[in-house]
């Protein structure tokens, strides 16, 4: 008999994962999740390849208030720490060796 599938909604990350390593689980996690586990060697990403809907993050702003230096520099931040951290996620993608 399958184990019961778990459903996890509007918990957090850490909760999640903890939940996850109690057990035996097969379960869809966005790459960023898996990366941030690497070291501890408890996931194990397949090369499965699934489609899911692009999703972006952005930064709102509302277009009636004058633009400050504070917010440009927050943002110019987000921007490249973001690119950083695709350019890492990238290159682990590349090195990564799937399987076991």
């Amino acid at each position: 008999m399958a184990p019961p599938g778990i459903r996890y909604s509007d918990g957090a990350l850490a909760s999640v994962v903890s939940c996850l390593k109690s057990a035996d689980a097969l379960t869809v996690m966005p790459h960023s999740v898996v990366f941030s586990q690497r070291k501890e060697r408890t996931i194990t990403a397949l090369p499965i390849n699934i489609p899911h809907p692009e999703r972006a993050l952005a930064i709102l702003r509302r277009v009636d208030a004058p633009r400050s230096p504070p917010v440009e520099q927050f943002s110019t931040f987000i921007r490249s720490s973001f690119d950083s951290l695709k350019h890492l996620i990238k290159r682990h993608e590349e090195a990564v060796v799937w399987g076991n």
